[in-house]
Protein backbone atom coordinates (compact mmCIF):
# COMPACT_ATOMS: atom_id res chain seq x y z
CA UNK A 1 0.00 0.00 0.00
CA UNK A 2 1.53 3.24 -0.76
CA UNK A 3 1.83 5.79 2.10
CA UNK A 4 -0.72 8.38 0.92
CA UNK A 5 -3.46 5.68 0.38
CA UNK A 6 -1.86 4.34 3.82
CA UNK A 7 -2.36 7.72 5.38
CA UNK A 8 -5.69 8.23 4.11
CA UNK A 9 -6.94 4.72 5.10
CA UNK A 10 -5.40 5.99 9.33
CA UNK A 11 -7.36 9.36 8.98
CA UNK A 12 -10.20 7.47 8.22
CA UNK A 13 -10.30 5.94 11.67
CA UNK A 14 -12.45 8.28 13.77
CA UNK A 15 -12.47 8.15 17.27
CA UNK A 16 -14.46 10.19 20.03
CA UNK A 17 -12.59 11.12 23.60
CA UNK A 18 -14.40 10.76 26.75
CA UNK A 19 -13.93 13.41 29.23
CA UNK A 20 -11.95 11.04 31.33
CA UNK A 21 -9.38 10.77 28.72
CA UNK A 22 -8.89 14.52 27.48
CA UNK A 23 -9.05 15.41 31.49
CA UNK A 24 -5.60 13.98 31.93
CA UNK A 25 -2.47 15.76 30.93
CA UNK A 26 -0.62 12.90 29.96
CA UNK A 27 -2.78 10.73 28.39
CA UNK A 28 -4.46 13.55 26.20
CA UNK A 29 -0.87 14.85 24.81
CA UNK A 30 -0.59 10.95 23.98
CA UNK A 31 -3.40 11.25 22.15
CA UNK A 32 -3.55 14.38 19.94
CA UNK A 33 0.51 13.33 18.97
CA UNK A 34 -0.63 10.54 17.67
CA UNK A 35 -3.35 12.11 15.94
CA UNK A 36 -1.37 14.69 14.14
CA UNK A 37 0.89 11.61 13.59
CA UNK A 38 -1.78 10.18 11.03
CA UNK A 39 -2.76 7.62 12.73
CA UNK A 40 -6.64 8.56 13.62
CA UNK A 41 -9.13 11.45 13.63
CA UNK A 42 -9.90 12.61 17.15
CA UNK A 43 -13.51 13.58 18.04
CA UNK A 44 -14.97 15.67 20.91
CA UNK A 45 -17.96 17.52 21.61
CA UNK A 46 -18.55 20.86 23.47
CA UNK A 47 -20.77 18.70 25.87
CA UNK A 48 -17.69 16.51 26.31
CA UNK A 49 -15.72 19.46 27.09
CA UNK A 50 -17.87 21.13 29.50
CA UNK A 51 -17.73 18.09 31.64
CA UNK A 52 -13.84 18.71 31.41
CA UNK A 53 -14.31 21.50 33.15
CA UNK A 54 -17.14 20.35 35.28
CA UNK A 55 -14.62 17.14 36.56
CA UNK A 56 -11.29 19.47 37.09
CA UNK A 57 -13.31 22.33 39.26
CA UNK A 58 -13.35 20.51 42.33
CA UNK A 59 -9.94 18.88 41.61
CA UNK A 60 -7.48 21.20 40.26
CA UNK A 61 -6.32 24.99 41.82
CA UNK A 62 -7.55 28.16 40.31
CA UNK A 63 -4.05 28.53 38.78
CA UNK A 64 -4.21 25.30 37.01
CA UNK A 65 -7.78 25.21 36.51
CA UNK A 66 -6.83 28.52 33.90
CA UNK A 67 -4.04 26.31 32.31
CA UNK A 68 -6.88 23.30 31.76
CA UNK A 69 -9.28 26.12 29.82
CA UNK A 70 -6.07 27.44 27.58
CA UNK A 71 -4.90 23.82 27.06
CA UNK A 72 -8.93 23.24 25.78
CA UNK A 73 -8.62 26.71 23.83
CA UNK A 74 -5.36 24.91 21.83
CA UNK A 75 -7.13 21.81 21.39
CA UNK A 76 -9.83 23.12 19.46
CA UNK A 77 -7.60 25.66 17.73
CA UNK A 78 -5.19 22.54 16.24
CA UNK A 79 -8.12 20.52 16.04
CA UNK A 80 -11.03 22.39 14.51
CA UNK A 81 -12.83 19.75 13.03
CA UNK A 82 -12.89 17.43 15.89
CA UNK A 83 -15.38 19.32 17.42
CA UNK A 84 -18.93 17.73 16.92
CA UNK A 85 -21.97 18.94 18.29
CA UNK A 86 -25.03 16.11 18.41
CA UNK A 87 -28.05 16.90 17.29
CA UNK A 88 -29.31 13.83 18.41
CA UNK A 89 -31.57 14.06 22.16
CA UNK A 90 -30.36 11.69 25.12
CA UNK A 91 -33.62 10.07 25.06
CA UNK A 92 -32.61 8.68 21.63
CA UNK A 93 -31.16 6.31 23.83
CA UNK A 94 -33.42 4.92 26.42
CA UNK A 95 -31.64 5.48 30.32
CA UNK A 96 -32.46 1.57 31.23
CA UNK A 97 -30.18 0.90 28.68
CA UNK A 98 -27.19 2.77 30.12
CA UNK A 99 -25.58 2.62 33.76
CA UNK A 100 -24.91 5.88 33.60
CA UNK A 101 -27.85 7.98 31.64
CA UNK A 102 -25.68 11.28 31.48
CA UNK A 103 -23.28 9.38 29.07
CA UNK A 104 -25.97 9.44 26.66
CA UNK A 105 -24.22 12.63 24.90
CA UNK A 106 -20.90 10.86 24.43
CA UNK A 107 -22.52 8.31 22.61
CA UNK A 108 -24.75 10.65 20.65
CA UNK A 109 -21.22 12.95 19.88
CA UNK A 110 -19.94 8.86 18.21
CA UNK A 111 -23.01 8.03 16.16
CA UNK A 112 -22.55 11.41 14.20
CA UNK A 113 -19.58 11.52 13.74
CA UNK A 114 -19.72 8.23 13.04
CA UNK A 115 -16.84 6.90 15.25
CA UNK A 116 -15.22 3.37 15.40
CA UNK A 117 -14.07 4.12 18.93
CA UNK A 118 -15.01 5.53 21.83
CA UNK A 119 -12.08 6.34 24.57
CA UNK A 120 -12.95 5.94 28.01
CA UNK A 121 -11.83 4.41 31.30
CA UNK A 122 -15.54 4.19 32.30
CA UNK A 123 -16.02 1.27 30.18
CA UNK A 124 -18.57 -0.11 32.30
CA UNK A 125 -20.67 3.18 31.52
CA UNK A 126 -21.07 2.17 27.48
CA UNK A 127 -23.03 -1.08 27.08
CA UNK A 128 -21.03 -3.31 24.62
CA UNK A 129 -24.11 -4.70 22.91
CA UNK A 130 -25.84 -1.41 22.51
CA UNK A 131 -22.48 0.24 21.29
CA UNK A 132 -22.12 -2.73 18.67
CA UNK A 133 -25.88 -2.39 17.19
CA UNK A 134 -24.19 1.07 16.29
CA UNK A 135 -21.27 -0.05 14.64
CA UNK A 136 -18.78 1.39 18.02
CA UNK A 137 -16.66 -0.41 20.54
CA UNK A 138 -15.39 1.66 23.83
CA UNK A 139 -11.90 1.30 24.35
CA UNK A 140 -9.62 1.78 27.10
CA UNK A 141 -6.74 4.35 26.68
CA UNK A 142 -4.51 1.20 27.08
CA UNK A 143 -5.92 -0.54 24.79
CA UNK A 144 -6.17 2.05 21.79
CA UNK A 145 -2.56 3.35 22.33
CA UNK A 146 -1.24 -0.22 22.04
CA UNK A 147 -4.00 -0.86 18.80
CA UNK A 148 -2.25 2.14 17.52
CA UNK A 149 1.25 0.78 18.11
CA UNK A 150 0.30 -2.86 16.18
CA UNK A 151 -0.42 -0.72 13.47
CA UNK A 152 2.82 0.90 13.09
CA UNK A 153 5.10 1.25 15.73
CA UNK A 154 7.09 3.63 13.75
CA UNK A 155 4.64 6.56 14.07
CA UNK A 156 3.74 5.89 17.70
CA UNK A 157 7.33 5.88 18.53
CA UNK A 158 7.74 9.05 16.44
CA UNK A 159 4.79 10.92 18.12
CA UNK A 160 6.22 10.24 21.31
CA UNK A 161 9.26 11.51 20.31
CA UNK A 162 7.42 14.90 19.21
CA UNK A 163 5.77 15.34 22.34
CA UNK A 164 8.94 14.86 24.29
CA UNK A 165 11.03 17.63 21.79
CA UNK A 166 8.28 19.93 22.82
CA UNK A 167 8.43 20.24 26.53
CA UNK A 168 11.50 22.23 27.64
CA UNK A 169 10.13 23.35 31.38
CA UNK A 170 10.97 21.12 32.29
CA UNK A 171 12.57 19.17 29.42
CA UNK A 172 11.04 15.75 29.50
CA UNK A 173 12.75 12.18 27.74
CA UNK A 174 10.07 9.50 26.14
CA UNK A 175 10.67 7.05 29.34
CA UNK A 176 9.92 9.96 32.11
CA UNK A 177 6.70 10.68 29.95
CA UNK A 178 5.92 6.60 29.78
CA UNK A 179 6.02 6.68 33.68
CA UNK A 180 3.58 9.77 33.82
CA UNK A 181 1.01 7.25 31.70
CA UNK A 182 1.84 3.93 33.79
CA UNK A 183 -1.23 4.02 36.04
CA UNK A 184 -3.41 4.71 32.66
CA UNK A 185 -1.00 2.37 30.16
CA UNK A 186 0.88 -0.51 31.57
CA UNK A 187 0.28 -2.73 28.14
CA UNK A 188 1.52 0.23 25.95
CA UNK A 189 4.23 1.50 27.86
CA UNK A 190 5.76 -1.91 27.91
CA UNK A 191 5.75 -2.70 24.34
CA UNK A 192 6.83 1.20 23.97
CA UNK A 193 9.78 0.09 26.29
CA UNK A 194 10.66 -2.95 25.05
CA UNK A 195 11.16 -1.53 21.51
CA UNK A 196 13.15 1.38 22.47
CA UNK A 197 15.13 -1.44 24.46
CA UNK A 198 15.96 -3.50 21.28
CA UNK A 199 16.52 -0.26 19.17
CA UNK A 200 19.14 1.01 21.72
CA UNK A 201 20.87 -2.48 21.71
CA UNK A 202 20.90 -2.89 18.23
Amino acid sequence: MKLEERMQKERALKVTLDACIIFPLAACDTLLHASEAGLYTPIWSTAILEEVFRTSRNVLHPHKYKGLSKRIADMNNSFPNAVVDSPIEAKTFPPHLLPDPDDAHVIATAVVSKSNFIVTENLKDFPEKLLASLGIKAISFDNFMSYLFDVDANAVQQALTVLTLEKDNPPITVLEHLFKLEPLSPNFNKKVRERLASHNGS
